[in-house]
């Protein structure tokens, strides 16, 4: 990998992960995301402590940092001397043009006459979006249009009742995978929350549906909606104006389908693949 060398302390560039990564201590990564891009190379503030953004802090600078701050009876701790140091380090092009070029499939020349920001996010979809066109996600065959700041989902064709994530959130979000579980009836096209309804092990006509974080998969919504730069912290997204959301196992919650919904759903399927070979059944 590539290095870089900040304020003495030597670390390794790695354009999969987009980070610098600190070379004699790996568990200490800096991630690009949170940089800002200048166009011709990236700044942040450093602290020669924590050897990372000058925001971050480990365990042990934090430890110090409370006792400077309460200190002993007799003492009054010691004093951290930590300044925010500007950093600027060259763009990933200039960085690792050997890595550019195999992730982007782009060439030296590339290199030379774009930006990262060219280079690395996609601009067909970055266009349209700051055109005005909204990022969709598809709930088994429904259309929703992406409302990043009310953090809701609003039928495309205008069927069907609007999805306000937000009541969701304590029940069916999930912190570590950042999604929401959606129990979602295919037929009245709304989702409820069975914890409330008690509706639990109902899987007739219901499906569980994976929907992410909204400002995970419109990004760029997300900068427009709260007054940022709509073009900072998208290195290392894979932009779509169009996605799918998963669908969850039953399992994943213990609920068994009984056996005569199981011969429907075996049916249905059968029916649907017959029909996509242009079979009459």
């Amino acid at each position: 990998m590539p290095e870089i060398e900040i304020e003495g302390t030597t670390f390794l560039f790695d354009i999969d992960r987009y980070s610098l990564i600190e070379k004699y201590n790996p568990n200490n990564e800096i991630y690009f995301e949170y940089m800002h891009n200048d166009g011709t190379n990236y700044s942040f503030e450093y602290s020669a402590v924590s050897k990372n953004f000058h925001f971050v802090r480990s365990a042990s600078t934090i430890d110090e940092v409370v006792q400077e701050i309460f200190g002993d009876v007799d003492s009054k701790g010691p004093n951290i001397n930590d300044p925010a140091i500007p950093v600027k380090i060259p763009r990933i092009g200039v960085l690792d043009p050997d890595g550019m070029c195999r992730k982007y499939k782009c060439t030296l020349r590339d290199i030379a006459i774009k930006t990262d920001f060219e280079i690395m996010v996609n601009q067909d979809v970055f266009n349209r979006r700051m055109n005005g066109e909204p990022v969709t996600i598809d709930l088994v065959g429904h259309i929703y249009e992406i409302d990043v700041k009310e953090n809701t989902l609003r039928p495309k064709d205008g069927t069907g009742e609007e999805i306000r994530l937000d009541i969701f959130h304590y029940d069916l979000y999930y912190e570590d995978m950042e999604v929401y579980h959606l129990f979602y009836n295919i037929s009245e096209r709304k989702a409820v929350n069975p914890l409330y309804d008690g509706s639990i092990d109902r899987t007739e006509d219901r499906v569980i549906l994976e929907v992410p974080n909204l400002e995970s998969i419109d990004p760029i919504g997300s900068g427009l909606a709260y007054g940022r730069d709509p073009r900072s912290g998208l290195i290392g997204y894979d932009l779509s104006m169009n996605h799918v959301a998963k669908v969850v196992p039953w399992k994943f919650y213990d609920i068994k389908i009984p056996p005569k919904q199981k011969q429907k759903n075996i049916a249905a399927k059968t029916e649907k693949r017959e029909r996509r070979k242009g079979r009459k059944i």
